[in-house]
């Protein structure tokens, strides 16, 4: 129901806001999909207020439910927080979440090992390395 009054689709008349309802009841009952959407919503602002916090919440605990599209997400979203990706814990929180992705395997792996290219051109080997514990122990944490 939430995908159709996000997009207006099938007759439906588009209207974040039931989308958001839908997509929390969905999110609420242990959806990936569901908990996914809502987070981007939160980020957003799309139906609801924009809450960064909620956004995170949500985005990880789809991704801590396997859904590999929120893991990729969640890099996407550190990396577009990192104004110098070359730096700093955003940075190595996005080298850290994409390299969860690539290794899930999915859709998004190929996205992810682009991402990580990047990064490992502009990153230091103690900021790599750091990021890669950090991903062993998000893959530990979520039980891949």
């Amino acid at each position: 129901m939430g995908n159709y009054y996000y997009s207006g689709d099938e007759g439906y008349s588009q209207d974040y806001e039931k989308a958001a309802y839908w997509y929390l009841k969905s999110a609420k009952g242990d959806n990936v999909k569901g908990q996914l959407a809502i987070g981007i919503a939160y980020r957003r602002g799309q139906g609801v207020p924009a809450d960064m916090d909620a956004a995170l919440f949500w985005m990880k605990k789809s991704a801590g439910n396997g859904h590999s599209l929120a893991m990729y997400n969640l890099g996407m979203f550190y990396l577009n927080k990192a104004d110098r990706p070359s730096v700093g814990n955003y940075a190595t929180e996005a080298y850290a979440w994409f390299t969860v992705t690539r290794s899930h395997g999915g859709a998004q792996a190929g996205s992810a090992s682009q991402e990580l290219s990047q990064l490992d051109a502009r990153m230091t080997r103690e900021e790599t390395s750091f990021a890669r514990n950090r991903a062993r122990t998000l893959s530990s944490s979520i039980g891949l």
